[in-house]
């Protein structure tokens, strides 16, 4: 389904029906638009589906406490990726701490099981990494990375940054 805006009700009607013809017991929403169509079908049809909204960053629209009241009238749990983030959503959006459940991202050991010592000592005197050196590591696609490099403005320690998966073009760093 793809979803135009926040109040586009052909989405809500198509979730709804997803939802009563496969007979979904949960829908969990992961960023803005879907977190909106999720509720305003839970609300305006009825459906049985609970809603979980997920977040792994902290709030940045200006919905204030006013969107955080509807988030929270709307999902049966928010899903915060760090206490940090919870805090921050019951700051900034004034979602009750007890409405909000921190799950830790996780990843399972059996994706590092490949992982031999000599694959990292080539890599670390591929990339000059000494072990005192401190490392930041991203394995990702395009995600605002550049946030990262802007944040290293504010550590005093010598930092070593590594991103793989991301071409150095796709990568705003001109701030």
């Amino acid at each position: 389904i793809s979803f135009k805006h926040k109040i586009d009700y052909r989405s809500v009607k198509k979730v709804k029906n997803l939802a009563i013809n496969k007979n979904i017991d949960i829908i969990n929403a992961q960023s803005s638009i879907d977190r909106y169509i999720s509720i305003w079908a839970k609300k305006l049809y009825g459906i049985k589906a609970k809603i979980i909204h997920t977040r792994r960053q902290k709030p940045d629209s200006s919905g204030g406490v006013l969107q955080g009241k509807f988030y929270t009238w709307g999902t049966d749990k928010i899903v915060a990726v760090s206490k940090g983030v919870k805090n921050e959503l019951n700051k900034l959006l004034g979602i009750p701490k007890k409405h909000i459940k921190v799950i830790h991202n996780g990843s399972p050991e059996e994706k590092y099981q490949d992982i031999y010592d000599t694959s990292v000592d080539d890599l670390s005197k591929k990339y000059n990494i000494n072990d005192n050196d401190r490392v930041v590591g991203c394995v990702s696609r395009p995600k605002k990375q550049e946030q990262i490099i802007r944040a290293l403005n504010f550590v005093e320690d010598k930092i070593k940054v590594l991103f793989v998966g991301v071409e150095r073009e796709e990568l705003d760093i001109s701030q």
